[in-house]
């Protein structure tokens, strides 16, 4: 299994993904323009955090989008969207080992210096 950070260049081809997995799964009405507005809002936030899932054969299976939020003592991850498209659903990818393993590790929460430890 991949994980890679998605980009702003990534937005189109993401935006395609969600409007067919929403459009065709989920009864929604979405337009190609109104998704790639969606998925860009969030992948070029500052703090933004979005990954692709990938198999192993690089096909894209999935995809996060959210961002990290600071505050005084820790940092949080908003999760916005998560996404298994319809054909690797019920195949694991979300509590498989490998998906633990991966080379792109979960933000984790942050202890400000003045916290008790």
């Amino acid at each position: 299994m991949i994980y890679e950070k998605m980009t702003a260049a990534d937005v189109d081809r993401i935006a395609r993904l969600y409007m067919d997995y929403y459009n065709q799964h989920e009864d929604g009405c979405w337009t190609h323009e109104k998704a790639c507005r969606r998925i860009r809002q969030i992948v070029t936030v500052e703090d933004s955090l979005c990954l692709i899932h990938q198999d192993d054969a690089e096909n894209t299976t999935g995809f996060a989008i959210g961002y990290l939020k600071p505050y005084d003592d820790l940092t949080s991850y908003w999760l916005e969207e998560i996404v298994i498209l319809a054909g690797y659903q019920n195949k694991g990818f979300a509590g498989s080992s490998s998906a633990r393993s991966s080379s792109m590790p979960a933000p984790t929460a942050q202890n400000s210096s003045n916290s008790p430890a």
